[in-house]
């Protein structure tokens, strides 16, 4: 019901892990209150005066409501990141939660067939009661007190995690030339270019809080703290987005996925103003490949992976007869495995090759050979990644190969106890990150990063006179050029959210998204360049726009032409 009664999502983050937590689930939910409180007071006067007009407004209410309720979450589903079958999976997870929506729909059915079919027109005062207070447990039931966060694995929890597309305000007019001034920001680098094979494993929906090493929080993903203390570990690595098209599109294509125009739902959309990664691999003679499990045809994967001009791809089709577990997907051992056939038969040759890996196991909703819970599946994820690095220092693939690992967003899962006294609002954003290779010094970064600084780095460390965005972060030589880094907003679906560095801590503040007009939401507490910044923005975003409306314009002519051709054939 969130979508619908326009519910602050973030307030459900660290409720129960706060010392005002009645205040705020109470602030969280008073619209509800305040709509449950009306219809019992409806109700009672119903019973009294018993009109007819008035009971079928009630009951008409009642159903209204609750078609809303299903619209949504049917919408949020279906829509969105995940698929229907998934929300079976969150309510079969619970069996608390499956028996309450399984009661509460019998009894609005019930309720249904009562005044529609047998047109009952009394009804009880108790039956009145238990109906609105049945239909308010039916919306607040996926709050468990028996941890100290909110539950992650249920519907509303979920409704807040994948209902998060950004909305914005207003798109630039056709008279703002700042795309001009961006084309000036690119830098020509000097000499560095290396000979080194490259694995990049994007994992997906892990947080900076599962590692106690990046975080001092959580100790879920201590066999990915161990490997760290091999090579360089990120504790400030900021996700440019908050799903896996947001992540891939940051650390593939260099385009800090900040929305530009209206018609944006797919990430094959946004547009690089530079080479991306596959392409420029591809023009240095390596092999490119991009191996996951995942289904092609989720969330235009299949577009975006042709865009990038991988020369191998492989998918969920190469692994069709197998079981399937989270996101109809095989595991990831199956990916680890073919990746390491890989590198093998690489070792073999002089064939230089970068390999990007997008694990799935890890995702919501926890579904792994170890089992479905939490716990079980950061065994999995961790026993596979430290068995894949063991096996990699057994390929020699360490004598000229370079390692980055690198998580695609946050998981979408309400904030863990500690984890926002830990990082305050930037905990939405907080992941980590770690690269190895031998003739590194093993350390730990505390500098600011975000996703798009992996691509620059990796460019600058492999390239030759190419063009760098003069304001990205180096992750290889700690080279600084920006103090602060770009997240979308969870609080505010018309505002992006701007994260900079205030000493070793990264603070949020939101920026409106207005055209020409865009600024700060409060009038910049804590930002020192605040104008660099939202000129950096307007000159990304109308850059975007100039694209897509060329791309527009190509398309258009294309069908002209085409159309032109069939009236000559029609013609003769």
């Amino acid at each position: 019901m969130y979508t619908i009664f326009n519910i602050n999502e973030t307030e459900f983050t660290h409720i129960l892990n706060h010392k005002d937590s009645f205040i705020i689930i109470f602030k969280a939910i008073k619209s509800d209150f305040i709509v449950f409180l009306s219809l019992i007071l409806l109700e009672f006067s119903f019973l009294k005066f018993k009109t007819k007009f008035l009971k079928y407004l009630f009951a008409s209410s009642i159903i209204i409501i609750a078609t809303l309720y299903i619209i949504d979450s049917v919408i949020i589903y279906s829509g969105t990141r995940l698929f229907m079958t998934d929300a079976i999976k969150y309510v079969a997870s619970m069996p608390i939660s499956a028996v309450l929506v399984i009661i509460t729909t019998l009894w609005l059915l019930f309720l249904l067939y009562s005044f529609l079919v047998k047109k009952n027109k009394e009804i009880s005062r108790n039956k009145a009661i238990f109906i609105i207070l049945g239909f308010f447990i039916f919306y607040i039931f996926p709050i468990h007190i028996s941890t100290y966060y909110m539950k992650e694995d249920l519907l509303s929890s979920n409704m807040y995690t994948t209902n998060m597309h950004i909305r914005y305000i207003k798109d630039y007019d056709n008279k703002y030339q700042l795309k001009q001034d961006y084309d000036n920001r690119f830098i020509e680098t000097k000499w560095k270019s290396k000979d080194k094979n490259i694995i990049l494993i994007v994992d997906e929906s892990l947080s900076a809080v599962d590692s106690y090493r990046t975080s001092w929080v959580k100790h879920y993903l201590t066999g990915f703290d161990e490997i760290s203390k091999d090579g360089i570990l990120y504790r400030n690595m900021i996700a440019n987005g908050n799903a896996t098209d947001a992540g891939l599109t940051a650390i593939l294509k260099w385009v800090e996925p900040i929305p530009f125009s209206l018609s944006i739902d797919y990430y094959s959309l946004y547009k690089s103003p530079t080479t991306n990664l596959a392409r420029f691999f591809d023009n240095k003679w390596y092999e490119t490949n991009f191996f996951t499990t995942w289904p092609w045809d989720f969330l235009d994967k299949e577009g975006f992976l042709k865009d990038l001009g991988y020369q191998n791809i492989i998918d969920a089709k190469k692994y069709q007869w197998l079981p399937t577990y989270a996101f109809w997907s095989v595991p990831d051992s199956y990916l680890y495995k073919e990746s390491l056939d890989y590198i093998k038969n690489k070792q073999e040759t002089d064939e230089k090759y970068f390999l990007t890996m997008m694990t799935i196991s890890s995702h919501l909703p926890y579904d792994t050979p170890y089992g479905k819970t939490k716990e079980s599946m950061y065994r999995y994820t961790d026993d596979l990644l430290i068995q894949f690095y063991k096996d990699l220092k057994q390929t020699d693939f360490f004598d000229n190969g370079l390692l980055i690992v690198v998580w695609d967003h946050r998981k979408m899962t309400p904030l863990e106890s500690g984890e926002y006294d830990k990082y305050a609002d930037s905990a939405y954003n907080r992941i980590a990150c770690l690269v190895i290779w031998n003739d590194i010094k093993p350390d730990i970064d505390e500098n600011i990063y975000q996703q798009t600084d992996i691509f620059y780095s990796i460019k600058d460390m492999f390239g030759d006179s190419i063009k760098l965005i003069d304001n990205y972060n180096n992750i290889f030589d700690k080279e600084i050029r920006r103090d602060y880094a770009l997240a979308p907003s969870f609080a505010d679906k018309e505002n992006m959210v701007i994260i900079q560095k205030n000493y070793k801590w990264l603070i949020y503040e939101n920026l409106t998204l207005n055209s020409e007009k865009t600024k700060f939401k409060r009038k910049y507490n804590n930002i020192e360049n605040p104008e660099e910044i939202i000129e950096y923005i307007n000159q990304l975003r109308s850059y975007q726009m100039f694209l897509q409306k060329s791309i527009l314009t190509k398309f258009k002519e294309k069908l002209v032409w085409y159309k032109n051709i069939i009236k000559e054939h029609i013609s003769e």
